[in-house]
């Protein structure tokens, strides 16, 4: 169990303070050990596995909860759409249980044909995204972005955002928290779906994919198995995976981005697609 030192401001193990010296503990109990940092006069901590938190006396918490990204690992099949980015829920002006509250983060996703996981913060839940759809001459759809519930605290929740539609040799693009994922186009040769953006919570600006607050991005699709020189692999949403065309290939589609909640990419051929990317749970509090 770590503690935090209310003079120090620095997390204490068992009630040692990071001078040696026991002091006075108050405000906060924390299990899964999360990383803690202060940023502007504020605590964070963050969870990239399971754990707990017990809070008193602390008053307006700000929570941020990402699932796990879909998988691009679509079962047979080529040409495959691109996978969901996870839901994303933001509780604004928390004031937490009193009591112990359980604390699930999923890892990366790399089952076949497989969703992503939801993340848990007491009642409140951010779902997986969805797998990317398998493919042939037509290729497949993109999954749809996770959503999720309040649990009864005040917030929003992003996603449920859906996948584009698979053309031609070209898959679609995963549906992401910040919107939904694209049809594949065609201009001068077939352009896959791009992944559904990202949703950008700027209070966590120093998370997310290049530490710039993006969550739940979505993964863009696989194409051009037979036509690999005329299809271009649309772009995925932040921190989502870039699908893959070239039928010669040994590479699959590209993993998500860890701890965004990113969909994996599209694979084109019989080389797998990318994983989605693992889930996190974020508090932030002003420093006591």
């Amino acid at each position: 169990m770590i503690k935090k030192n209310k003079e120090l401001n620095k997390p204490n193990i068992f009630g040692v303070t990071a001078s040696g010296i026991s002091g006075n503990l108050s405000g906060i109990e924390v299990t899964g050990s999360p990383a803690f940092s202060q940023t502007g006069g504020r605590d964070y901590y963050k969870w990239t596995g399971n754990g707990t938190v017990t809070m008193s006396g602390i008053t307006d918490v700000e929570v941020l909860i990402v699932g796990s990204g879909g998988s691009g690992r679509a079962s047979g099949g080529y040409n495959n759409g691109g996978a969901g980015g996870a839901g994303v829920v933001f509780l604004s002006s928390h004031t937490p249980e009193t009591t112990e509250i359980t604390i699930t983060v999923p890892g990366s996703n790399s089952a076949t044909m497989s969703g992503g996981v939801t993340a848990v913060f007491g009642s409140a839940q951010a779902y997986g995204g969805g797998a990317g759809g398998a493919g042939g001459s037509q290729g497949g759809p993109g999954g749809t972005s996770g959503g999720g519930t309040l649990g009864g605290k005040s917030g929003t929740v992003y996603g449920g955002n859906g996948g584009g539609s698979g053309l031609s040799y070209s898959g679609g693009g995963g549906g992401g928290a910040g919107g939904a994922g694209a049809n594949p186009t065609y201009s001068s040769g077939w352009i896959t779906g791009v992944g559904g953006a990202a949703k950008n919570i700027s209070q966590f600006s120093q998370f997310g994919h290049n530490n710039n607050g993006d969550f739940g991005g979505g993964g863009s699709g696989g194409g051009g198995t037979y036509t690999a020189s005329t299809v271009t692999i649309g772009a995925p949403g932040a921190g989502g995976g870039t699908g893959i065309h070239d039928n010669t290939s040994t590479n699959g589609g590209q993993h998500a981005i860890e701890y965004t909640g990113g969909g994996g990419g599209g694979r084109g051929t019989t080389v797998g697609g990318g994983n989605g990317g693992s889930g996190v749970v974020i508090i932030r509090f002003t420093t006591l």
